[in-house]
């Protein structure tokens, strides 16, 4: 690859780095499960690893990286912990849509 070749494959990568940092800031944003917050810690389980199950036959800890919500203090383990995104979350039902609209007009 000559000089210029190398220049143009360096462009293109800057390209797609720049449009995908847009596409993630432009992306909705996680919610906590517990409170809907949406700013998350990284915090650390440690677990511990059988003799048995180690590759060096001896027990062992292992650091598990997970989230912990700033609001709450919820962790966050899976993606299954943080609330439905919004095109995910069902339409409320026709009672509870009967139910606000009463609160609303008192």
């Amino acid at each position: 690859m000559n000089g210029m070749e190398n220049n143009n494959a360096q462009v293109a990568q800057a390209a797609a780095a720049a449009q995908m940092r847009q596409q993630i800031m432009t992306a909705p944003d996680a919610h906590c499960g517990k409170c809907q917050g949406v700013y998350f810690e990284n915090v650390f389980k440690v677990k511990r690893v059988s003799a048995l199950m180690s590759p060096n036959g001896q027990e062992q800890m292992a650091p598990v990286q997970t989230l912990r919500c700033l609001e709450c203090g919820n962790i966050l383990d899976d993606v299954s912990d943080f609330a439905p995104a919004p095109e995910e979350a069902a339409p409320p039902s026709p009672v509870e849509s009967v139910i606000k609209t009463k609160t609303d007009n008192t």
